[in-house]
């Protein structure tokens, strides 16, 4: 298996003296109210005493960095059981959170705040959770997306969603190593790692008295500011063993229009859920694999509360794999990541109940949505903030990098490629109900149509994603609308900005051509879109 690496110049800005500012920082941006662990303090007695105690919280730092090593006792934690139901019976349905002494966690909270900053190079793109640029929600659309592609292809596939039992609980120590030194971190940098790990100490709190201290041998804490990002270097196991397998042609995912992007597999922190072709195959590797990782890792797969479903496959299928597999047959809509996903619109059904008769006088809703400071309740208006919230994809789309997100709508709805407000202007009737919903906010009701797309404007780089007549990037609109008999005339309409000219001398000269002569009004037109354009030059160095 072949894991993304960091570089040379990354370990040395991993492992470099921590300031004084640093320190400040990290204290600073904790919170203040947050339950002592075993020393009695929390982060607002450091932030209240900094003058005074700054000194020897820095001398702490300090030697942890020089000498690898930590204060015994500073790694000691209270473990407390979090009832995970109302009334729990069973230890398995408790959640343990560690109380972590505040020095620890000042140790801790540094290495985060490095941490985080190489994560994006060493993380693979099928995992969404704590990293910058991710999240959450891209999982969601993008499970959502593959659904419905399925569905509407009518391609036999199949969802399995996995289940970790205890997934923090369980993870080995040396497997954490041992993915950090496959991922080229230094030996300085797992040498910090094994040691917060390696000299945790816990006692339990039960009903506020506290068992005898005793060492741990396996898991990562809940409540230890690190866990989450080991986590994810462990999960990074899962997504190497699956991409070895896809290139050994082992498993097929689902492909989102014409093998544009496959989908395998899609992970957030413990939740991970599988998308592949309705083949035994599969069903046979995704086995082969969790059973391989549990076995390396330590984390043990419930398959007991796992579950398969499938799309557009016989029923004896899906009963005879999920038999196989050793876990539950499911049904659309699932919930991934607390979202319902893969129901059918239209057969969703909403029961009223009658309301009953109420001598209370409404008032009308445009007054109540007005500001208190208008004299009004203030209350928000839930269609103008879903609007804005659906109105974030389109900045999205328009401002951050090629994420595996936007790589399956653009696959999806692009259309052979182009700037995204291409397709998204054209639009696509076949699009999932989330998509279509995207599209709608442009012209949420006649007075304003066009309103969002209004906002936007293309920056001219290259010229390679940036359509010459149809996209804003001369003059604040397209120039379509600006020279419709020009339009008419060009015999490149389709072309991008870079088709429409070429460099001569070091300088970019714009070359347009028409399907004929020009009479005299149009060669005035023609002229003053020559004027306007000679402003803007393709720049080859920058992108679009």
């Amino acid at each position: 298996m072949g894991f993304k690496q960091i570089s040379q110049a990354d370990n040395k800005f991993l492992i470099a003296p921590f300031t004084e500012e640093e320190i400040r920082k990290v204290i600073w941006e904790c919170d203040s109210s947050k339950a002592p662990g075993p020393d009695g303090f929390n982060f607002r007695f450091m932030k209240s005493m900094w003058d005074d105690i700054k000194t020897e919280v820095i001398g702490f730092v300090k030697e942890f960095q020089e000498q690898g090593r930590l204060e015994r006792g500073s790694n000691a934690s209270f473990i407390v059981l979090i009832p995970k139901t109302k009334n729990p019976q069973r230890i398995e349905e408790y959640k343990p959170i560690s109380l972590i002494g505040v020095m620890y966690k000042v140790v801790a909270k540094l290495l985060v705040s490095r941490l985080c900053k190489v994560m994006h190079k060493i993380i693979g793109e099928q995992h969404m959770a704590f990293i910058n640029g991710r999240q959450l929600v891209d999982g969601v659309v993008i499970a959502n997306e593959v659904i419905d592609e399925a569905k509407r292809k009518r391609k036999k596939s199949f969802v399995f969603k996995v289940n970790f039992e205890k997934a923090y609980d369980k993870v080995c120590w040396k497997f954490i190593d041992y993915m950090l030194d496959r991922m080229a971190f230094s030996g300085t940098w797992r040498r910090w790692i094994q040691e917060c790990l390696q000299l945790s100490m816990v006692s339990i709190l039960i009903n506020g008295s506290l068992t005898r201290q005793f060492p741990v041998t396996k898991g990562i804490r809940q409540g230890d500011p690190l866990s989450p990002f080991l986590f994810l270097i462990v999960a990074e196991g899962l997504n190497g063993l699956m991409t070895a397998a896809v290139n050994k042609k082992l498993y097929k995912g689902v492909e989102v229009r014409n093998d544009a992007v496959t989908i395998t597999h899609l992970q957030f922190a413990d939740d991970t859920i599988f998308f592949g072709e309705a083949l035994e195959q599969n069903i046979r590797t995704v086995k082969c694999i969790l059973r391989t990782f549990e076995m390396m890792v330590g984390l043990k797969i419930n398959f007991e509360k796992c579950q398969l479903m499938g799309i557009e496959v016989e029923d004896d299928w899906r009963n005879k794999m999920a038999y196989r597999l050793g876990c539950k047959e499911g049904e659309f809509p699932i919930k991934y990541l607390g979202i319902p996903i893969g129901g059918n619109h239209r057969r969703l059904k909403i029961v009223v109940q009658p309301p009953r008769v109420l001598d209370v006088r409404l008032l009308d809703p445009k007054r109540i949505c007005k500001d208190k400071e208008h004299g009004e309740l203030g209350v928000k208006d839930l269609k103008k903030f879903n609007i804005a919230l659906m109105g974030k994809w389109w900045g999205r789309l328009a401002t951050e990098e090629e994420g595996l997100w936007k790589r399956v709508i653009k696959g999806k709805y692009g259309g052979g490629g182009g700037h995204w407000q291409t397709w998204v202007r054209n639009g696509n009737d076949g699009g999932s109900l989330w998509w279509r919903d995207v599209q709608r906010i442009n012209n949420v009701d006649r007075e304003n149509a066009g309103w969002l797309a209004e906002g936007f404007r293309l920056k001219l780089g290259e010229g390679k994603e940036v359509s010459f007549w149809w996209d804003k990037w001369c003059g604040g609109r397209c120039l379509t609308n600006m020279f419709p008999r020009l339009y008419l005339l060009s015999t490149d309409k389709e072309k991008k900005c870079y088709q429409m000219g070429k460099e001569l001398n070091g300088t970019w000269e714009w070359n347009l051509e028409w399907r004929r002569r020009l009479i005299e009004w149009e060669e005035d037109s023609a002229f003053e879109l020559s004027k306007m354009i000679e402003e803007v030059k393709i720049q080859p160095e920058i992108t679009d």
